[in-house]
């Protein structure tokens, strides 16, 4: 999963690069330029926040099941399961550059 959220943040990096030359370079059409670079940065902004919620679900996994026994089953249960839904969420949106060279079939869906 390491190598999936850094091949994650390695594309939003560019697809951010890219919105900000966007509003410095534009298209020909400032509007559209302008629109599609707000739209691509806060795509962005979202997915950084998904990478921050997983990590966060990371977290209180490893918490939770570092405690001594016995441990609730619902905590358990909520860490597994936070964890198992936003690994789902992240491979669907890794999922959008499976033509990079980078991306692995690993990660599908």
């Amino acid at each position: 999963m390491n190598d999936l959220i850094a091949f994650l943040t390695a594309r939003l990096d560019e697809k951010q690069q890219y919105a900000e030359d966007l509003l410095t370079y534009g298209l020909g059409d400032l509007s559209g330029a302008v629109s599609l670079s707000g739209q691509m940065l806060r795509e962005v902004e979202a997915d950084r926040k998904l990478l921050d919620l997983y990590e966060r679900a990371k977290s209180y996994r490893d918490q939770v099941f570092a405690r001594p026994e016995p441990r609730s089953i619902s905590d358990e249960m909520r860490a597994v399961t936070q964890m198992m839904a936003l690994e789902q969420v992240l491979r669907l949106r890794v999922a959008i550059y499976s033509d990079h060279p980078g991306y692995r079939q690993e990660w599908k869906p």
